[in-house]
C-alpha cells in the first residue's frame, strides 16, 4: 500500500496544490510561484521527453543489439497488463486499447516466432469494473484471431498491480526458477524485472511502447501540454516505484543471507 500512496504525494498536480496551500496559509507568494514554475516545467514537452527518455534509457543501455540478435528461447512469454480499459460511448462498455497495446502485439509476435511454447497474458484488473472480461481475456481472443493455437495462450488470474501479477503468474509454473520473456512498456520494464526476479523468475526483459518522439517542432517543444504533464507524472511515479522495489529486493536478499549464515 505504501508504494502506491507515496507517488501520489509527488505528483506534479499534488505538489502544486500543496505549494499553493502552504503559500495561502503562510501568506507567502513565493510558494505559489514555485508551484506554478514546477507545473510549467512538467508541462513542457521538451522537459517531459527528456525525463521520459531517461526512464527508458536503462533498458536500452543493457544490450543495444538485443533486438537484432533475436530473443533466446524461454519457458513462457509473459505480457503484463496496462494496455486496455473500458469506455461507455453508448451505454454498453467496450474495450479500448491505448498506447501500450504494443505489449500485446509484441507478445503475439514473439509467440509466432517460436520464442516460447506458452504465451501468458496477465489478467489485469480494474477497481469498479468487476464483471467485465479481463484485459488478459480480451488479449487472448486477439491472439487467437492472429492464428495462435488455443492451447498455447493462457490468461493469469486478475491482479491489481505488478507485484500481484508476479505472484499469481508464479503459481502457473512448477519449475524452481522458470525462465520467461517479460513484455511490458519500456518505462515499466526495469521495475517489473526486479519484481518478477524477486518472485523467483529468470527474467529476459523485452521492452516495448517507447513514447519519446523522434522529432518535434521547436515551437511545440516549448508549448505546455497536458500530455507532457502526464508523462512527467508517470516518470515520477515510476522512479519512486523502482526505488521502493529495489530497496525491498536488497533487504530481502540481505535477510536471506543472514538466515543462511545463522541458521536457527
Amino acid at each position: 500500500m505504501f508504494n502506491k500512496l507515496l507517488p501520489i504525494f509527488f505528483s506534479p498536480i499534488v505538489l502544486v496544490c500543496l505549494a499553493v496551500l502552504v503559500g495561502a496559509v503562510r501568506r507567502e507568494r513565493r510558494w505559489a510561484i514555485a508551484g506554478a514554475m514546477f507545473l510549467l516545467l512538467g508541462s513542457l514537452p521538451v522537459v517531459a521527453d527528456r525525463v521520459f527518455a531517461w526512464s527508458q534509457a536503462e533498458v536500452l543501455d543493457r544490450d543495444p543489439a538485443r533486438l537484432e540478435r533475436g530473443m533466446p528461447v524461454a519457458q513462457a512469454i509473459v505480457v503484463l497488463s496496462g494496455a486496455m480499459g473500458y469506455v461507455r460511448p453508448s451505454g454498453v462498455p467496450i474495450a479500448e486499447w491505448g498506447d501500450a497495446i504494443d505489449r500485446v502485439l509484441a507478445g503475439i509476435a514473439l509467440a509466432r516466432e517460436g520464442r516460447a511454447p506458452r504465451l501468458i497474458f496477465s489478467g489485469g484488473g480494474w477497481i469498479g469494473q468487476e464483471g467485465l472480461p479481463s484485459e488478459g481475456a480480451v488479449a487472448r481472443q486477439f491472439a487467437l484471431e492472429f492464428g495462435l493455437a488455443a492451447d498455447r495462450v493462457e490468461v493469469s488470474p486478475q491482479a491489481l498491480n505488478t507485484e500481484q501479477e508476479a505472484k499469481v503468474i508464479r503459481k502457473m509454473f512448477r519449475s524452481v526458477r522458470p525462465k520467461i520473456i517479460l513484455v511490458t512498456s519500456a518505462f515499466h520494464s526495469p521495475r517489473a524485472a526486479v519484481i518478477f526476479a524477486t518472485e523467483g523468475f529468470e527474467v529476459i526483459s523485452h521492452p516495448v511502447d517507447f513514447r519519446v518522439p523522434v522529432k518535434r517542432s521547436a515551437l511545440m517543444n516549448w508549448l505546455p501540454s497536458t500530455a507532457a504533464l502526464e508523462k512527467s507524472d508517470l516518470v515520477i511515479r515510476e522512479a519512486l516505484g523502482r526505488a521502493y522495489y529495489r530497496l525491498r529486493a536488497m533487504w530481502q536478499a540481505d535477510s536471506q543471507k543472514v538466515a543462511e549464515e545463522d541458521p536457527p
